[in-house]
């Protein structure tokens, strides 16, 4: 992607984990099945990118997150996304 959108990625992706993270409840962490929603981001992220030349590098097929980094108060997003680009 251009660096233009990069900066509103990156402010939406930390949005969406702060919001995450003050609407749910330790108690629901467990019913959380991370897989699914790691799939079905998957799957949108490569149908929303596909028309600008698709992803920029390969995403992995299962989650490389835990829900406690996800849900963290003040998440670290260039270490969430380093994580991304590791092997």
């Amino acid at each position: 992607p251009r660096p233009e959108p990069v900066a509103h990625w990156r402010a939406e992706a930390l949005a969406a984990l702060s919001r995450a993270a003050r609407q749910v409840t330790p108690s629901m962490v467990p019913r959380v099945d991370l897989e699914d929603l790691w799939r079905a981001a998957r799957e949108v992220a490569t149908e929303k990118l596909a028309d600008m030349g698709g992803l920029s590098r390969p995403v992995p097929a299962s989650c490389p997150f835990a829900a406690a980094e996800l849900l963290h108060r003040h998440p670290d997003l260039d270490a969430l996304l380093a994580r991304l680009k590791a092997p």
